[in-house]
């Protein structure tokens, strides 16, 4: 696996295979997927790690690169929105409200 702190110094080229990998429309589903998976395994609490940061050689770690990024242009923040909006509570004493 490769490293991003390894990219510093790093051809562009690499960095932008990555960047594109963020972009890419597929990895909607697969984050659904993963936290459904979570969830059938026994886990309570699901907690993404970054929301929003801006996007550097050292990584391309945020659901957005920005507050205003639009769904569309960001489908792992798409992928967690849809869902948090199409998805009941799975814990005790919750109450599901979103925007």
């Amino acid at each position: 696996m490769l490293n991003f702190m390894e990219l510093d110094d790093g051809p562009q080229s690499i960095v932008d295979v990555f960047y594109a990998a963020n972009r890419d429309t597929r990895l909607a589903p697969l984050f659904t997927q993963n936290i459904t998976n979570f969830i059938s395994a026994g886990g309570k609490d699901f907690f993404y790690f970054l929301n929003e940061d801006l996007w550097t050689n050292q990584g391309a770690f945020g659901a957005r690169q920005y507050q205003d990024q639009t769904r569309e242009q960001s489908p792992i923040f798409d992928g967690l929105s849809d869902y948090i909006e199409g998805t009941p509570c799975s814990w005790t004493n919750c109450e599901l409200s979103t925007p």
